[in-house]
Order: C-alpha cells, then structure tokens, then sequence
C-alpha cells in the first residue's frame, strides 16, 4: 500500500483487493451501504459506474456532495440493475433480514456478475486476539494518536467486546452471512485476514497513515504466527 491519509489507506486497502478480483472498467457496480461515499468515489475514479445505496440521510447527502450517485433507501427497497458486481463492505452484518439481502443481491446481478463482501466475524475473537487489540487500542489512546479507546487498561476482555458491538438488533456473526451466501449462490469463495487495523485506523488521527501501515503489518505477521485470530472475512460468490 502506497502513502497518503489514514482514510485513503482504508480505501485503497478494499480497493486493492477488488481490483485484483475484476477489471472496474466499465463495470456497473452497486456499494450498498456506502456511507460518506469514499470507496465509491475510488471505484468511479478506476473506471467504474457506481450506484452507492445509503440507508442514512446524513451519510447518503455527504455522498452526494462527493459526487456518487447514491439512492437513500434500505437495500431491500432497491430495485435497480442489473450490475456486474454488489459490493457489501462491512455493511451485511448491520441488516437484520440477512437472508433477504442476499437473495436481493443475486437478483440484481447480470450474467456472470459476483458479489463482493469484505467483513468481520464478531465471534472470531479470543482472549490473546482481545488482549493485543484492547492493549493497542489503549497504547493509541494514551500516546495522543487516536481520540478514541480505553483510557485504563481492560481487565473483563470478554464484556468489553460484546459492549463494544451491542446493538439495536445482534450483528449477524460470519456463521449467519455465509449460511446465507451459501443457499443463494452455487460458488461461494471464503478467506480470512486482517481485520482489527482497520478498527484502529478509525480512530487514528488523518496524518498517522505510517501507524495505520505498521498495524495492518503487525497484525499479519502475528496471523501468520498464529498468534491471533483471524477476525476478517472476504467472500467472493457468483450464482
């Protein structure tokens, strides 16, 4: 990954990886929940043509004034297409009739289209992989460079990680969204990596992309050692 902000280093990050999957080039692609718009703005830039789908007002007008062509409405309400590629970047887990928006998905696509997801899986977790994350999270804190994390070390690791992801409804764990792929697409292609750098990217301060660059490194050298979990979740489906 190449220089540049602690936010543009997120977007490249997902942009690489889409990229190295297929051509954007003349592509229709649906973003569906793409928030402020950056990932779409990168998608339009490589040659694709972009419909962003925002549930939020706020995040969708914010869009807007990037220049995506974005559509305020839940996903289950879209209708549109077809499109080579539905894209779903940590967005799945947040809508609660799973299964509904997958099957959306497939019948948006055209022939030969794919369906990209990049996730966390909230149930990945265990006491080593909390303890360096919350450890980070803290070190971050008190060293001035994020503006968010424990201002104490967390000693009840396990109620830290479930108050840290309580919603309105439960976030669907990686068991629930790949059942799900599973039963509406015949190719279902599942890897799992790096998640926690992009939590800690998040809250880094815009000029520490060096710190964000040497997290995301960090954190796949102590997967490689099997150190910790894997909590990322990348699946390419086709029908």
């Amino acid at each position: 990954m190449t220089a540049g902000s602690v936010r543009d280093l997120l977007t490249r990050w997902t942009l690489e990886w889409i990229q190295s999957v297929i051509a954007l080039d003349g592509r229709r692609v649906v973003d569906v929940g793409c928030g402020e718009g950056h990932l779409a703005v990168a998608l339009s830039q490589a040659g694709a043509e972009v419909v962003g789908v925002e549930p939020s007002q706020e995040a969708a007008s914010m869009a807007r004034d990037q220049g995506v062509d974005v559509r305020p409405v839940d996903f289950l309400e879209f209708d549109e297409g077809p499109f080579d590629v539905v894209l779903f970047t940590r967005s799945l887990h947040h809508i609660p009739e799973v299964e509904k928006a997958v099957q959306r998905s497939a019948d948006l696509l055209a022939p030969g289209g794919l369906l990209l997801l990049e996730e966390f899986d909230v149930e990945a977790v265990d006491e080593a992989t909390l303890r360096w994350f919350y450890d980070t999270m803290y070190l971050l804190r008190r060293a001035g460079l994020a503006d968010e994390g424990p201002e104490q070390r967390i000693e009840d690791l396990p109620a830290a990680w479930q108050e840290e992801h309580h919603h309105h409804h439960p976030l669907h764990p990686a068991k629930v969204y790949l059942d799900a792929l599973s039963g509406a697409y015949s190719q279902v292609e599942v890897s799992r990596g790096p998640y926690f750098f992009w939590k800690y990217c998040r809250h880094l301060r815009p000029d520490a992309e060096a710190i964000g660059r040497a997290l995301f490194e960090v954190e796949q050298g102590l997967l490689r050692e099997k150190r910790i979990v894997a909590n990322g979740v990348r699946v390419i489906a086709r029908p």
